[in-house]
């Protein structure tokens, strides 16, 4: 799991350093205090977006019912947007967590594979920089996936509207 990934990153770095040698020390605990923030963030995130998943599915019958009148099909298209969105924010978290441990494994390759005793002070700068940019991502992934759901599903000439996919299948249906 994450944690387990985020607890070895830093107990990797925490063993090469010492009394004498203190900056693996503080890399170690900066690994594992912006690992932490940064599954509380995506914990959150993901937490949420179940949550939403499990309504929206909840109430589809429901809104499958406003498919039938072209004054409430909007609100069959807004519920389908959201519906992609959450589901799109759970594929990007995944993606970002495994983004942001892999680009931290990557920044301490060099020091805790060949167990350097001559660990840098300035070895945790690339720590802090992937840790915030992954903390800010993952905020900002919610965001963006909805966005994206919202666009391909509001687009009404490619699923419903007048000429869309949907508004054919009604007129061929009443036609035969």
């Amino acid at each position: 799991t994450i944690l387990i990934e985020i607890t070895k990153i830093g107990l990797w770095v925490w063993d090469v350093g010492s009394i004498r040698n203190w900056a693996p020390l503080l890399c170690g605990l900066l690994v594992w205090g912006f690992g932490m923030a940064l599954i509380v963030v995506v914990t959150l995130e993901i937490f949420v977006a179940k949550v939403m998943l499990a309504i929206l599915t909840t109430v589809a019958p429901l809104i499958c019912l406003f498919l039938l009148s072209e004054v409430t099909s909007m609100i069959f298209y807004r519920w389908l947007g959201l519906l992609l969105g959450y589901a799109l924010v759970l594929v990007f978290i995944s993606s970002l967590v495994t983004l942001a441990l892999n680009l931290m494994q990557w920044t301490l390759i060099r020091e805790y594979a060949a167990r350097a005793v001559h660990f840098h002070f300035v070895g945790f700068i690339p720590i802090v920089v992937v840790s915030v940019l992954g903390i800010a991502l993952a905020k900002r992934v919610s965001w963006s996936a909805l966005s994206i759901a919202g666009h391909v599903t509001g687009r009404q000439h490619l699923i419903g509207g007048k000429g869309g996919m949907l508004s054919r299948m009604r007129t061929s249906k009443g036609k035969r």
